[in-house]
């Protein structure tokens, strides 16, 4: 110390005069400008990670922004497409419903046509049991010919000029 036992150490203020100062308070001064120095540090120190960590979040957000912005473009490539496939769906269902249209008027005219053709099975099976009647009229004819005798039934059926069927079929 400078010849001061004391612990006062002279200083000079700024109007030039000298200023008494104590070796204590001086180190009170120095240890609280101390902790003060480490509290910036702290404070400085916790910055720089908060800084990093906004860093990290700002690359993060750009890599989201990015990946939106593909997930946009892949939802409307996906809705396009369902669009697409919807279309094709409702073209499909049109196609079948003209086909079961089709298919119904169709089978509309096979059942008439069935009916037509039902109609003349019946009239064929009514020739088939007049055709039946005339056979055995026929052969009854030919029965009763035969029993008169061949040579005597002959000329008559030709005599009367009538032909052997209609005189089964008048009687």
């Amino acid at each position: 110390m400078n010849g001061n036992d004391s612990g006062i150490l002279p200083g000079i203020d700024e109007d030039g005069e000298k200023l008494v100062v104590d070796e204590g308070e001086l180190r009170d001064a120095k240890e609280e400008a101390e902790r003060a120095l480490e509290q910036l540090l702290e404070v400085q120190s916790r910055l720089e990670l908060e800084i990093l960590n906004h860093a990290d979040a700002c690359r993060d957000k750009d890599v989201l922004e990015s990946k939106l912005a593909e997930a946009s473009k892949e939802n409307e490539l996906l809705l396009m497409r369902l669009h697409q496939v919807q279309e094709d769906d409702r073209e499909k269902l049109r196609k079948t419903q003209q086909d079961l249209e089709y298919y119904f008027l169709e089978c509309q005219n096979l059942k008439v046509q069935l009916g037509r053709h039902a109609g003349k099975l019946d009239w064929l099976r009514g020739q088939r049991e007049l055709l039946m009647r005339m056979v055995g009229k026929q052969s009854q004819s030919l029965g009763e010919m035969m029993a008169l005798g061949a040579r005597a039934a002959i000329p008559m059926v030709e005599i009367q000029g009538v032909s052997w069927w209609r005189k089964i079929t008048l009687r």
